[in-house]
């Protein structure tokens, strides 16, 4: 009997698992993973939380924002674990001064102290900004994520604690990772909203340059999408993800 193929999920900061189900739901042939971050308090526990999942033979991860970032650190740690990659919506550094690149540090650490005063303000506004605004945008996407009102310190609804919310604020202001991407020998498929407003398609633009002509790394940026390209473009994201999938399968 054939073994199912298995794709881990990983989801990004403020939001939980639930953000995958439409997608999850196309490949009901598949084993699926995802993992939680609920028990993390610090940046280091986030990859714990993800290779704590991962299965002895190679797998499929697929990562979101944050979530990406992650799958990129496990896949560089654990090569032969992870046959490939598909990153929405990412950074490999989403702190930079330059704001066409990505989030000054210091809007970063306001942020975190906006948090740990109101979380659920701050979870709020950043839910706001997720989605570019067409018939796509608003209450649907929302009724994915936790309750705007219950993100508190033992809430059972999101997948981070209010600690683990401001871990992962440090996790985006000091991760860097030129160095992992530049050890990928996994197929990686790249795709990203062009008016993505929380990583910007500028550095997005700068790896496909670096990487141009690189044969395990695929580009696919969608036109008038925000940040949950998953979801704003659901019906052409699975066709890209679909095509990858049959390009690369072992």
């Amino acid at each position: 009997m054939k073994q199912k193929n298995t794709i881990l999920w990983i989801h990004g900061w403020g939001s939980n698992a639930n953000v995958w189900s439409k997608l999850v739901s196309q490949f009901p042939d598949c084993h699926h993973i995802f993992p939680s971050f609920g028990s993390a308090g610090t940046p280091d526990e986030f990859l714990k939380c993800v290779t704590a999942q991962l299965p002895t033979s190679g797998c499929t991860v697929i990562g979101w924002s944050m979530g990406a970032m992650l799958a990129i650190e496990a896949a560089a740690e654990y090569p032969t674990r992870i046959n490939r990659l598909i990153c929405f919506n990412t950074s490999f550094r989403f702190a930079d001064r330059d704001r066409n690149l990505g989030w000054s540090p210091s809007v970063i650490s306001k942020m975190k102290q906006s948090l740990m005063q109101d979380p659920s303000r701050t979870l709020s506004a950043f839910i706001d900004s997720l989605v570019f605004e067409t018939e796509t945008s608003g209450a649907p996407f929302e009724a994915l994520l936790p309750g705007k009102d219950s993100i508190r310190r033992d809430s059972a609804e999101c997948d981070f604690s209010v600690d683990g919310l401001a871990a992962g604020l440090d996790y985006l202001k000091n991760v860097d990772l030129n160095g992992e991407i530049e050890s990928l020998r996994q197929p990686v498929l790249w795709i990203h909203g062009e008016r993505d407003t929380i990583c910007p398609i500028d550095r997005f633009d700068e790896l496909k340059e670096r990487y141009a002509g690189h044969s395990n790394h695929q580009f696919k940026a969608l036109p008038n999408t925000g940040h949950v390209s998953f979801f704003e473009k659901a019906d052409e994201t699975l066709e890209i993800i679909k095509d990858f999938l049959n390009e690369t399968n072992d």
